[in-house]
């Protein structure tokens, strides 16, 4: 990866369209904005020194997804606090990732403890789940149950991350045979516990953002905030999803009996069970997903050991809090 040559070319590309941009055409420059929690995307930031706007940029495999959120953005910025959609890019700016979006560039930080912010967003996610207007204009998928949602959501990513690791685990020094011996038992239980679980017998039609992580609320100076990344939205989705993953930095904390009975408040007492499940995942995600992370940045030199050392931390501490909760639970 050559990210000075790929900020180069951004800017060059953000020069030359700078009138649709809204920037002045003088000076353009791009920098590459690090991601923590993975490489399927690509961001950038790009400014002519007075206005700034945010580039996202799409592999091949995940273009339906961008152009998806394109399709809905108007709805996303009306009703769900998206970011301003500004256009598309249909040119393979940086080799593999052949389609993009831009969008202003919101000056704000990942929420971090502002409880009136995260009571806002849950009522913003419960309008969403059960949105008739947004489902009319989603991708219409084949009918499936909520232990499918489950299963498509983390299992089968789980899997492609063991396999990951299995093929690289020389690179992992810090992982021996019996932990990658314990990860697919943890796997294979999860899987199985979802699938006898009455809870997950119903069939998956909400609404969801399907990544919801606080990094993805972004909160300003005056609390005003935008939800980002609509990459996985999905009409055939579990509410549980995104509750627990927003809700996760709450989870075993004194002050989650108030968040609980919010979520139930707004989604009924049913979707407490499957959260119950999604908990566990999240923090089974946290502690093998990062490792395939720490592998793929073998192949990002700029920023490989600030990836590593930061996988490498978020796995132990995760694997460690993981044991403690539900080893041989």
């Amino acid at each position: 990866m050559k990210l000075a040559l790929y900020e180069r070319k951004v800017a060059e590309w953000a020069h030359n369209h700078a009138e649709e941009l809204g920037l002045l055409r003088k000076v353009v420059t791009a920098e590459y904005i690090w991601n923590p929690g993975g490489f399927v995307n690509q961001s950038y930031k790009i400014t002519d020194g007075k206005r700034w706007r945010h580039i996202k940029l799409a592999r091949k495999e995940n273009v339906p997804a961008l152009k998806q959120w394109m399709q809905v953005n108007s709805l996303l910025m009306s009703d769900f606090k998206a970011p301003t959609l500004i256009c598309e890019i249909k040119e393979e700016l940086v080799p593999g990732y052949p389609y993009g979006l831009v969008f202003e560039y919101f000056e704000g930080k990942p929420l971090s403890g502002n409880d009136q912010v995260a009571e806002s967003v849950l009522h913003k996610l419960q309008q969403l789940h059960s949105s008739s207007k947004m489902k009319e204009h989603l991708t219409r998928m084949e009918p499936i149950t909520y232990a499918d949602a489950f299963t498509e959501e983390y299992i089968t990513r789980f899997q492609a991350d063991l396999s990951i690791i299995e093929a690289e685990k020389d690179l992992l020094s810090f992982v021996d045979e019996q932990t990658l011996h314990f990860f697919h038992q943890e796997v294979d239980d999860l899987q199985e516990r979802v699938c006898e679980d009455e809870a997950f017998r119903g069939m998956a039609s909400d609404v969801v953002h399907n990544d919801m992580n606080w990094h993805n609320v972004l909160v300003d100076d005056t609390g005003g905030y935008r939800i980002i990344d609509w990459d996985d939205l999905t009409s055939s989705g579990d509410a549980a999803m995104d509750y627990s993953v927003f809700l996760w930095p709450f989870y075993q904390t004194a002050g989650w009996d108030f968040w609980r009975e919010k979520v139930e408040g707004l989604a009924g007492e049913d979707i407490l069970d499957r959260m119950h499940y999604y908990f566990r995942a999240k923090l089974l995600d946290e502690v093998i997903d990062v490792l395939a992370d720490y592998i793929e940045a073998e192949e990002l030199p700029e920023i490989k050991n600030l990836t590593q050392e930061k996988a490498m931390t978020t796995h132990l501490e995760a694997l460690t809090k993981y044991k403690a909760l539900y080893n041989g639970k």
